[in-house]
């Protein structure tokens, strides 16, 4: 079993889009999220919110990335091109996008008991079972960050993407794709006890930010996406298996910065790739809109975490908002 491509990043970054990407290739069988599901092994696996907390990786991995590779999940996306483990007539029937949905795997599961759970092995119908486990597995998985120091010593064929966006383009999307949809007395009191996570078991990264409890929910925010987003990097960087893809730069290059992606995981980068990416162009004209949406207290709040973070050099022309 070859090592996976772990696509990594604070969520609201791009980390969907650039698994999407990555799905336009015929090589990969690509996951989306798939320790969130109940009863996942990969979910399983310990994942502290801070870098020194204690994660059991090292025993769980290899059955979980296994038992990853050979189903499909209700988080996964809709694929878009042809896949070596998938029949052509099934995919050219719409088959795999229609099991995934929830009425139909329901029904289906009066045969298929399997297809109860949130994640399935492929039916025969669908696809070879043996070409999938060949397949290059590529997980959207944003806790990877609790694992990344044992898999850079002990998966050295692992490929890590981490893709990172301007916090003021974060920010906005966060705000408006997470916080509007979700209970803000909750979320608040999530970040609260995240970042106290931090503190208790990294004292000092989090000296500088003080009482959690005193700043508000667009700050917590912000310093956890510091927090991830430097330990990520600091892990990282450097080790082979590392690359850094800039959100802004993806936005406005995005088939340069995916062939690097591409060469990068050591797949092939197809002619169909390109087509996709031509009949979808991105839209750099977005990039700066958090600027006029976001608050002054919240625009405040992100000149203040790039102003003390070292990765406000990766924005030289976008520190102060």
């Amino acid at each position: 079993m070859t090592d996976p491509i772990l696509v990594v990043g604070h969520g609201r970054s791009g980390t969907n889009w650039m698994l999407n990407l990555l799905d336009l290739s015929s090589e990969t069988h690509c996951r989306n999220e798939p320790n969130e599901l109940e009863g996942s092994p990969l979910g399983a696996i310990r994942t502290p919110r801070a870098r020194h907390g204690e994660t059991d990786v090292a025993e769980r991995w290899e059955s979980a990335v296994a038992w990853t590779l050979e189903r499909q999940g209700e988080r996964d996306h809709t694929i878009l091109v042809r896949k070596r483990h998938l029949h052509g007539w099934s995919q050219a029937l719409g088959l795999p996008a229609l099991v995934r949905r929830p009425k139909v795997r329901g029904a289906l599961s009066t045969l298929l008991p399997s297809l109860r759970a949130p994640e399935w092995p492929l039916p025969s119908w669908l696809g070879r079972r043996h070409e999938l486990r060949g397949a290059r597995l590529v997980l959207n998985v944003h806790a990877v960050g609790a694992w990344l120091d044992w898999l850079l010593v002990h998966r050295p064929g692992i490929r890590v993407v981490h893709v990172v966006r301007h916090p003021g383009g974060f920010l906005r999307s966060w705000q408006t794709r997470y916080l509007a949809k979700n209970d803000r007395d909750f979320v608040a009191r999530e970040n609260v006890r995240r970042l106290e996570e931090v503190r208790r078991l990294d004292p000092e990264w989090a000296a500088s930010f003080g009482d959690p409890a005193e700043l508000s929910i667009e700050e917590t925010e912000l310093l956890y996406w510091r927090y991830s987003t430097e330990w990520i990097h600091t892990a990282a960087e450097g080790h082979p298996a590392y690359r850094l893809v800039m959100y802004e730069d993806l936005t406005r290059e995005t088939e340069r910065v995916l062939r690097e992606v591409y060469d990068h995981c050591g797949l092939t980068f197809a002619d169909e790739v390109a087509a996709h990416l031509s009949e979808r162009p991105a839209r750099p004209e977005t990039l700066d809109a958090w600027r006029s949406k976001l608050d002054a207290h919240a625009l405040a709040a992100v000149a203040r975490v790039l102003e003390e973070s070292p990765l406000g050099d990766w924005w030289p022309d976008a520190v102060h908002a």
